[in-house]
């Protein structure tokens, strides 16, 4: 609990900076029982993703402005997809994450939405993620996973890129 609060401070002073000091993102996956899927936001800073698929494909995407990128959401997914994994009960999801939703915040917060069709629910969740820690030594990618009776937060950062989640019904 003491690592959600200190993430919760440091999104809250973060975002009060147009440049920010610290390097975070937060991904929620939460199942939806009725729609059978998961669905999955990830809060990131629109700087950040910009600079990490520049320092790989030396596009710019030019989010939230006049001239962004036509295919920016397409440089998105496939950034999102290589860096953010999710494998259930032993098997690789065959569906790749495609951008269904994005928001840009004035405090120069990036959402980014997505879902994955999931009918059986499994018993245990592998999930990795690398996002931006490619570009930012420092970076820390916080994790909040909600299914069923499992609400679990977990930390992800340049040593600690996998965890294994089990589902308890």
């Amino acid at each position: 609990m003491k690592i959600f609060a200190s993430f919760i401070f440091i999104i809250i002073t973060s975002s009060l900076f147009k440049i920010h000091p610290v390097h975070v993102s937060v991904t929620n996956i939460d199942y939806c029982e009725n729609k059978k899927e998961y669905s999955i936001s990830i809060k990131t800073f629109k700087d950040d993703i910009e600079t990490a698929i520049y320092s790989k494909s030396n596009i710019k995407l030019n989010l939230g402005t006049q001239n962004e990128m036509k295919n920016a959401n397409s440089y998105i997914d496939k950034y999102i997809n290589s860096n953010f994994n999710i494998i259930f009960d032993g098997k690789q999801t065959t569906h790749k994450l495609v951008l269904k939703k994005k928001e840009i915040c004035e405090d120069n917060a990036l959402w980014l939405f997505y879902t994955i069709e999931q009918k059986k629910i499994p018993s245990k969740v592998k999930i990795s993620n690398t996002l931006l820690n490619d570009l930012y030594p420092d970076q820390k990618n916080l994790l909040i996973f909600t299914l069923k009776n499992t609400k679990e937060a977990i930390t992800f950062d340049k040593n600690k890129t996998q965890s294994e989640l089990k589902i308890s019904e």
